[in-house]
C-alpha cells in the first residue's frame, strides 16, 4: 500500500482500517478532497477582481503548480470519466456551477467590448483547460517522445505556465 498511495501524500495506515474499509475507497476519498480543491482553486482565481487577461495567466499557473502537487488527480478523473461519469459529476459541488458561469460572463463581458476574438466562452475554457491538463495526462509519452527525465519535465511545467500565458491569451485577442 505505501508504494501505491506515496504520490498522493497518503502514508498513514492506521487512517485505512479507521476511516475506510479498503485502500481503493481510501483513494477516492483522497481524491474527492483533491479535487475539490481544484473547484476551490478555480472559484477564487474567478472571483478576484482582476483584469481577465491576468486571471488566465493566474489560472494557468495555479492549475500547474497545484497539478505538480497532486499528480494522481489527472489520472483519477480520467478514470471516473470513463468508468463511472455519474459518480464525478456528484463530486462537482454545485456552485462550482455559478463560479463556471461567472468565468463564462467575464470571458464574454471581453468580447462584447472588443477586446476578444467573438467564439463561444464554453469553448475557450475546454481549450483552457486541455492545454492545461494534457502533459499530467500524457507525460509518460511526452518524456519519451521529448527524451525528458523528471528534472526535464519539471522544467519544462514551469515554461508552459508562461509559454500557456502567452499562447491563450494570444489566441483570443483581437489585433488592432
Amino acid at each position: 500500500m505505501k508504494n501505491k498511495y506515496n504520490p498522493i501524500g497518503v502514508i498513514l495506515r492506521g487512517m485505512l482500517s479507521y476511516y475506510c474499509q479498503t485502500e481503493e475507497e481510501l483513494l477516492e476519498k483522497e481524491m474527492q478532497e483533491t479535487l475539490l480543491s481544484v473547484f476551490n482553486m478555480f472559484g477564487q482565481v474567478a472571483s478576484q477582481q482582476i483584469p481577465f487577461d491576468d486571471k488566465i495567466s493566474k489560472f494557468i499557473s495555479v492549475y500547474i503548480d497545484f497539478m505538480i502537487k497532486n499528480p494522481a488527480l489527472p489520472d483519477f478523473i480520467y478514470r471516473k470519466i470513463t468508468e463511472n461519469p455519474e459518480q464525478l459529476t456528484e463530486m462537482i459541488p454545485t456552485d462550482m456551477l455559478n463560479i463556471l458561469q461567472l468565468f463564462k460572463d467575464q470571458f464574454q463581458a471581453e468580447v462584447d467590448k472588443g477586446h476578444y476574438i467573438p467564439i463561444p466562452p464554453e469553448q475557450f475554457i475546454i481549450n483552457l483547460i486541455s492545454v492545461c491538463a494534457f502533459p499530467f495526462l500524457g507525460k509518460a509519452l511526452i518524456k519519451i517522445v521529448l527524451k525528458m527525465n523528471d528534472n526535464d519535465f519539471q522544467d519544462f511545467l514551469r515554461i508552459r505556465k508562461t509559454e500557456l500565458s502567452v499562447l491563450m491569451i494570444n489566441s483570443i485577442l483581437i489585433k488592432k
